[in-house]
This record gives C-alpha cells, sequence and structure tokens, in this order.
C-alpha cells in the first residue's frame, strides 16, 4: 500500500511540473519522435505517416537542373553556369556534375564559395575540363538524416500490422543526397 502511494504521489508530482493547456493552441508546441535527431512543431507532425526524413534532419534545400553553358576546367575549382542561383547559403552543400569528374566520369564535391550568382567554387579540383550542357545537383548532404529515417523505419517494420513496409516521409521538396556515381534528388 505504502509504494502504491508513493507512486500515485509521484506520478501527481510529474503531472503537476508539465501543467496541461486547457483550451489552448499546441500546434507551435515543438517534440522529438521516438529515435529522432530533430525536434519539429506539432502541427508539422500532424500529417506524418511512418518516418519522416526531417525528424531525423534532412533539409529539403536541394536543386537539380540542366544547364546549357557549363564551364570547368579540369585541374581547377571554378565552375560557372548560366542558370544557376547560387548563394552564400550554398558554401558547405555537396554538388554533382554529370562528366566533370575524373577520366569523365561524373564529379561530386562540394561548395566552398560562391563567387556569385552563377559561379562558385568547388573542392576537391574537377578532374575533366567540361563545357556546354551538363546536369549539375547541390544541397545539404542529407546522407546520413535519410539513411537514419531508413534505419528507422527497418527497426519499425516488424511491430507493425504489416510487416513488409513502412513509410517514409519527404515533406515537399528536393533532398540532396551524395553518393559517388549519380546524386539521388527526392
Amino acid at each position: 500500500m505504502r509504494k502504491a502511494l508513493i507512486l500515485a504521489a509521484a506520478f501527481a508530482l510529474a503531472q503537476a511540473q508539465v501543467p496541461a493547456p486547457v483550451g489552448g493552441d499546441m500546434s507551435n508546441t515543438t517534440t522529438k519522435a521516438i529515435g529522432s535527431t530533430t525536434a519539429r512543431t506539432l502541427a508539422d507532425r500532424a500529417t506524418d505517416f511512418g518516418v519522416n526524413v526531417q525528424d531525423f534532419g534532412a533539409s529539403n534545400d536541394g536543386t537539380a537542373i540542366t544547364d546549357s553553358s557549363v564551364v570547368a576546367t579540369a585541374g581547377g575549382s571554378t565552375v560557372t553556369t548560366v542558370i544557376s542561383s547560387f548563394t552564400s547559403n550554398n558554401v558547405g552543400n555537396g554538388i554533382f556534375i554529370q562528366g566533370a569528374g575524373a577520366a569523365g566520369t561524373n564529379y561530386v564535391g562540394t561548395i566552398t564559395a560562391v563567387g556569385g550568382a552563377h559561379s562558385i567554387t568547388v573542392s576537391p579540383n574537377i578532374g575533366t575540363t567540361i563545357s556546354g550542357t551538363k546536369d549539375i545537383t547541390w544541397g545539404t548532404d542529407n546522407t546520413t538524416a535519410i539513411n537514419a529515417a531508413l534505419d528507422r523505419a527497418r527497426a519499425l517494420a516488424p511491430v507493425t500490422e504489416n510487416a513488409s513496409s513502412v513509410t517514409i516521409t519527404f515533406p515537399p521538396g528536393q533532398y540532396y543526397r551524395r553518393i559517388t556515381t549519380q546524386p539521388t534528388v527526392y
């Protein structure tokens, strides 16, 4: 009986420390999903099904273009384009450039500086000189966040009614994921 009273008192104390809103709007309250690394608002979570990549830090700031006038020189680090819109926010983004890697393979690197809306500096240096129409993709590297979401979905699958699937949600936008051959933009 004494243990039951102590537990009841502890439960009442815990409830007293977190007052429940009465008729209030909780949509801006933030919380982390189990297994996630990023807190999001309840309003953002209201439409989620399964696992949301943004719970693991994914950013939907990716950009994928086909530019008719991409120029980059082998051994150099400057890339110029006609239709891109680079900003200082792109410094640190991963970048993929079709055919600009060693021996004409696809280039995968990092934007280290922005010289203007149509010019960037990348690292490592370009492997093959390119000029003309090329596919370019850049954005926050979401590889770690997407892999964490996939791992969470795999962990949840055995405990769902339908053990063969768990939905992974990608809210609107483009998600860059760095891989060595072709970027994946979701």
